[in-house]
């Protein structure tokens, strides 16, 4: 059986992902958050996109949307 290599980083995933997230959309893009959850990621994708851009969240739970709601309220 062939070994698969390893490579090791002290980079944490969540960081590389925002960070490719963060190049790839800009001030006025259009983002998708499809599990809006606590809002949290929703909050970083309207961070990113700008006030000139948008976000639109996906939830099929509405206390997530509702609690979503409240922390983008606070923290805009």
């Amino acid at each position: 059986m062939s070994s698969i290599p390893l490579e090791f980083s002290e980079t944490k995933l969540t960081r590389l992902a925002g960070d490719w997230i963060t190049a790839a959309i800009g001030n006025g893009s259009i983002a998708i958050d499809a599990t809006v959850g606590n809002g949290y990621d929703t909050l970083f994708l309207a961070h990113a996109v700008g006030s000139s851009g948008q976000v639109i969240g996906f939830d099929v739970q509405k206390a997530a949307l509702k609690n979503a709601s409240e922390l983008l309220r606070f923290m805009a």
